[in-house]
């Protein structure tokens, strides 16, 4: 079955979390460097199916991005591209 992929990228290190196979519950997968983890969800992907990611998404009280919002967005780029 398919499985959601949760996202908290950091500019040092990046939590992930997944969802069971019914797409109900999620736990922590792993918290790996953030330069290495297009490598890692390009492996973990040959082993499971993944339906989508959901990325954390940095912001200020007020609702602007946040500074890490622009270390986010280039990540996003970067995991579009793979």
């Amino acid at each position: 079955m398919d499985r959601i992929i949760g996202i908290d990228f950091g500019s040092a290190r990046t939590g992930l979390a997944v969802s069971d196979p019914l797409q109900i519950f999620a736990s922590a997968l792993d918290t790996l460097p953030s330069a290495k983890i297009i490598d890692y969800l390009q492996k973990y992907s040959k082993t499971e199916t993944i339906t989508c990611f959901v990325v954390g998404y940095p912001l200020n009280l007020n609702g602007a991005p946040a500074q890490a919002a622009a270390d986010v967005e280039r990540f996003l780029k970067s995991l579009r591209k793979a």
